[in-house]
C-alpha cells in the first residue's frame, strides 16, 4: 500500500508541474509538452534570458524503485522506493558584466529512502548510487565553490566545497546514476577513498586541447551534511590528494572521440589494519586508471550522437587499508539502437572487486564481489525519461548467495 501511495504522488506531482508549465508557457513554440527540453519549458522566455544574462538554475527530480528477487541478505520481492531532488545554480561573471574567466555554482540536494542495499542485498559496491548510504530524509548544500580560468582554458583554479569525482575518476558512460547505470561500481571506482563533498582546492592545467593535468586536496574527515569548517580548518586537519593527468582527443583519420586517464590518490587518515588492532602507522596510497571510446557512429554529423561507445576502469588500493584490493569494470553504452528512438540510450557492463589477502584470510569465503548490470533508458520528452534496469550480484560482500535486482528509474528535469 505505502508503494502506491508514493507512485501516486510522484504521479500527481508530475502532473501538476506538466498543467503549470503548460499555463506558463502558453503559446511557447515548439507548444507540444513532449518537445520541450524540460519539463517546466522556457517559462515564458525568462529561461534563457537569464542564461543570456548568465544565471542558470537546473531542477532534478529521480524516483529509484528496486527489489531484491532472490539471495542476498533477504529477499525483498515486493522491493522498496528512494526519491532525491537536487537544484543547482550557476553563475557567469563574464555575461553578468563583471569580470572576465569567473564561474560560481551552489547545488544543493535532498533524498528519502536508504533503498536495499544495506539490510537486503549487503553489496560492497551498492545497487543504488543515487541513494547510497545517505540518512532516510536529509537535505544539504552539497557544494558551493568558486572557479577561475586563465587564458583560453591554460589554467583552472577551483576552491570551495567540492564533489571530487566532478572532475576527476570521470567516464563518458559509467559515472551518471540519475542517467547511466545504477550500482556504485559502475559511476566511480570504489578503490579510490574519495572524500563526501569537502572544503578544498583544485587546479587544472591544459597546455594543449588534448591533454590535461589537474590535482585536488579536499578534507579527508569531511561530512557533506555540515559546511566542513570543523574539521578542514582546524591545525591538525588531513587532506586527501589526488592527480591525474589524460588525453581527450579523437582516433586518427576519424571524428570519434576517446579519452585516457591515469591517476593517483594518497589518504592521510590512520584506519585499522584488517585483521588486527593495529592502526595503520601512516596513510594508505592507491592508484586508478579510466577509458572510454566512441567505435562507432551511424552518421557523421558531428552533433548526432548515436552510435556504440565503450569504457574501462581499474583500481588499486593496499589490502592492508581497503577490503577491495584491485577493481575492474568495462562495458558498453549505444544510444539509438531502437530504428526511431534515436535518443534513447541503452547499456552494460560488468564489475569485479577483488579482495585483498587480509580480507581474504579473515573472513570471506569467496575472494571477489561481481556485479553485472544491464539498462535501457526510454527518453519521454519534456525533461522526463524512464529506465528499465537489473542488476545481477555473484556473492555480495564475498559472503552472501548471489542475488537479483530489477529496477525502475523515473528522472524528471524541470
Amino acid at each position: 500500500m505505502r508503494c502506491y501511495v508514493w507512485l501516486s504522488r510522484v504521479v500527481g506531482f508530475t502532473v501538476f508541474v506538466v498543467c503549470v508549465a503548460a499555463v506558463a508557457n502558453a503559446g511557447q513554440t515548439p507548444a507540444r509538452w513532449l518537445d520541450w527540453e524540460r519539463a517546466t519549458g522556457d517559462w515564458g522566455g525568462a529561461r534563457t534570458s537569464l542564461e543570456k544574462r548568465g544565471i542558470e538554475l537546473g531542477l532534478g527530480l529521480t524516483a529509484i524503485w528496486q527489489a531484491n528477487h532472490r539471495g542476498g541478505l533477504q529477499s525483498k520481492p515486493e522491493g522498496k522506493f528512494t526519491t532525491s531532488w537536487d537544484a543547482e545554480l550557476t553563475l557567469s561573471t563574464d555575461r553578468l558584466g563583471l569580470w572576465q574567466g569567473g564561474t560560481a555554482l551552489v547545488y544543493l540536494e535532498g533524498v528519502k529512502g536508504t533503498g536495499i542495499d544495506e539490510r537486503y542485498v549487503g553489496s560492497y559496491f551498492g545497487v543504488n548510487g543515487d541513494a547510497g548510504d545517505r540518512s532516510d530524509h536529509h537535505a544539504q548544500f552539497s557544494e558551493y565553490w568558486y572557479e577561475h580560468t586563465f587564458g583560453e582554458r591554460l589554467l583552472t583554479v577551483r576552491v570551495g566545497k567540492i564533489d571530487a569525482t566532478r572532475d576527476f575518476d570521470t567516464n563518458a558512460f559509467a559515472n551518471d546514476e540519475c542517467a547511466q547505470f545504477l550500482n556504485g561500481a559502475l559511476v566511480n571506482n570504489p578503490t579510490v577513498p574519495f572524500p563526501d563533498y569537502a572544503l578544498g582546492a583544485q587546479a587544472t592545467v591544459r597546455p594543449c586541447s588534448a591533454f590535461y593535468a589537474s590535482i585536488g586536496a579536499f578534507d579527508a574527515n569531511a561530512k557533506g551534511s555540515t559546511s566542513g569548517r570543523d574539521t578542514a580548518l582546524e591545525s591538525d586537519s588531513d587532506w586527501f590528494v589526488v592527480a591525474e593527468a589524460g588525453i581527450e582527443s579523437h582516433v586518427p583519420c576519424t571524428t570519434l572521440p576517446l579519452a585516457w586517464r591515469v591517476g593517483a590518490w594518497h589518504d592521510p587518515c590512520r584506519y585499522e589494519r584488517i585483521g588486527t588492532d593495529e592502526l595503520t602507522a601512516k596513510g594508505e596510497s592507491g592508484w586508478y586508471a579510466s577509458v572510454d571510446h566512441v567505435v562507432w557512429r551511424e552518421s557523421v554529423e558531428a552533433e548526432d550522437d548515436q552510435g556504440l561507445g565503450i569504457f574501462a576502469r581499474y583500481g588499486y588500493a593496499p589490502d592492508d587499508y581497503s577490503e577491495v584490493e584491485h577493481f575492474w569494470s568495462c562495458g558498453a553504452q549505444y544510444q539509438g539502437i531502437i530504428p526511431t528512438r534515436d535518443d534513447d540510450v541503452c547499456g552494460i557492463g560488468i564489475a569485479q572487486g577483488k579482495l585483498g589477502q587480509r580480507t581474504r584470510r579473515s573472513t570471506t569465503p569467496h575472494d571477489n564481489e561481481t556485479a553485472c548490470e544491464c539498462y535501457y533508458c526510454l527518453i519521454i520528452g519534456g525533461g522526463a525519461a524512464l529506465t528499465l534496469d537489473v542488476q545481477y550480484i555473484k556473492h555480495p560482500s564475498a559472503t552472501e548467495r548471489s542475488c537479483v535486482v530489477p529496477g525502475v528509474r523515473f528522472q524528471l528535469d524541470f
